[in-house]
């Protein structure tokens, strides 16, 4: 969860560039990344936008490193050990589908990175592949929790959510109403 705390998630600049990008609010201030998307002119020297991806691929890493660890630990009781992997689904699906929301084609990262050199050997892959892999972690993360509803973690709830999101931006609509009843249900 901590990568999401970054000011370049969801703490400020994940939140305010997008809402900058699809015209939703207006740049009026000194800061130059700001203004860069705010006129659809981003390079790629854009640091706001780099360490934006940094802090979605470090959330991601921190979900595969918890998936990694969790596997083999007996100490905790199967119930409390399944809703940690599945919150580590849940979060590692979110990263992926907010970097796919971001950039299209990105790489599907599934087991721990352990440096710059293994994180540059990632490929990205094509949409239709980052999304199959968001929904596979949704069906996991739904299948291994045991928290209906939470504001501060991950939940089943949370995660049928995410998945009515998901299938809307695939333009699946009933899928969507479908993912979307759930949730009020």
């Amino acid at each position: 969860y901590s990568a999401l705390t970054s000011t370049s998630y969801y703490f400020d600049d994940f939140v305010v560039l997008g809402d900058l990008a699809a015209d939703n609010g207006q740049h009026a201030g000194t800061f130059a990344a700001y203004r860069a998307v705010d006129q659809n002119i981003v390079v790629a020297d854009n640091t706001t936008v780099a360490n934006i991806w940094r802090r979605i691929y470090q959330g991601i890493n921190n979900a595969n490193t918890v998936l990694a660890s969790l596997r083999g630990v007996t100490f905790l009781a199967d119930a409390v050990r399944n809703q940690y992997l599945g919150e580590a689904y849940f979060l590692r699906a979110l990263g992926h589908h907010n970097a796919v929301k971001y950039w299209g084609a990105v790489p599907v990262v599934q087991a721990p990175v352990a440096g710059p050199n293994e994180a540059g050997q990632v490929a990205r892959v094509d949409t239709a592949r980052v999304y199959a892999a968001i929904v596979a972690d949704l069906d996991s993360a739904e299948r291994l929790m045991t928290n209906q509803r939470q504001t501060r973690q991950g939940s089943i709830a949370g995660v049928r959510a995410l998945r009515t999101r998901v299938l809307l931006y695939r333009r699946d609509w009933a899928g969507t109403v479908a993912a979307a009843q759930s949730v009020l249900a």
